[in-house]
């Protein structure tokens, strides 16, 4: 594995791209804040690496983003792609938390940095698929959580995503974090969320990470009874208020 040392067609270069125009207007962010330094980018506000690239001969494109911004960065990504899917095995993903959920979550990790409200421009297709377990855990607090889960069930209703449960008894693996599929025009892209870091994966090699979410797709329940679930984890967390 080697550094990459063209930026200008690379998927680091692209996310950069994404991120610059998902900022709001008037902000005082330009495309030469960022320097290279042998496939490091860094950023003006960053005192961390923004992105690490890196690319293998066989065309496998690899970026690990551990920068103050990477959340911005994959909603960027999101933004306006042709289908996304995303499955989760803790916590509700960013791009899917209500304010009051992300303002909670925050306080305990610096990882919320990115703007509130949903994706603009929409993905054309989101479905998220979310372990059952995390229904049932009240991140933030019952309250907290309550309200997160009626934010879930109102994107459901409006259409914005499609929205399925992996029930608990499911013969498949759980990640420790969020696992993303983002398919765009030029390509299809894999980002493996944690606290700290953002891995993108782009190439050849990425049939595995499909066969990952076929599997969470194929053993998840329909939307209408992971609507049911997710009532009833609502009407848990409001009896757990009281």
């Amino acid at each position: 594995m080697r550094s990459s040392p063209k930026l200008g067609s690379s998927l680091a270069e692209h996310l950069i791209g994404l991120h610059l125009a998902a900022l709001p207007a008037g902000t005082l962010l330009k495309r030469d804040m960022f320097e290279e330094l042998g496939g490091l980018l860094r950023g003006a506000d960053d005192e961390d690496a923004v992105v690490e690239t890196s690319v293998e001969d066989d065309g496998r494109h690899h970026l690990r983003d551990t920068g103050f911004h990477r959340r911005e960065r994959l909603w960027g990504c999101m933004s306006g792609a042709d289908a996304v899917r995303v499955y989760t095995g803790s916590v509700i993903p960013i791009p899917f938390q209500a304010v009051a959920h992300q303002q909670a979550m925050s306080e305990t990790t610096a990882a919320a940095r990115c703007p509130l409200g949903w994706l603009d421009p929409e993905p054309a297709a989101v479905t998220l698929i979310v372990d059952e377990f995390v229904l049932s855990r009240p991140s933030g607090g019952p309250e907290v959580m309550g309200e997160q889960l009626e934010y879930l069930r109102l994107l459901a209703e409006q259409g914005a995503v499609v929205f399925r449960v992996l029930p608990s008894d499911a013969p498949v693996g759980v990640l420790g974090g969020a696992l993303y599929e983002i398919e765009r025009p030029e390509q299809t892209y894999y980002a493996e969320e944690c606290p700290t870091a953002i891995f993108y994966r782009a190439g050849p090699h990425t049939p595995a990470l499909r066969a990952y979410m076929q599997r969470y797709e194929r053993n998840a329940l329909p939307p209408a009874q992971s609507l049911e679930l997710l009532g009833e984890a609502i009407s848990r967390m409001a009896r757990k208020q009281n």
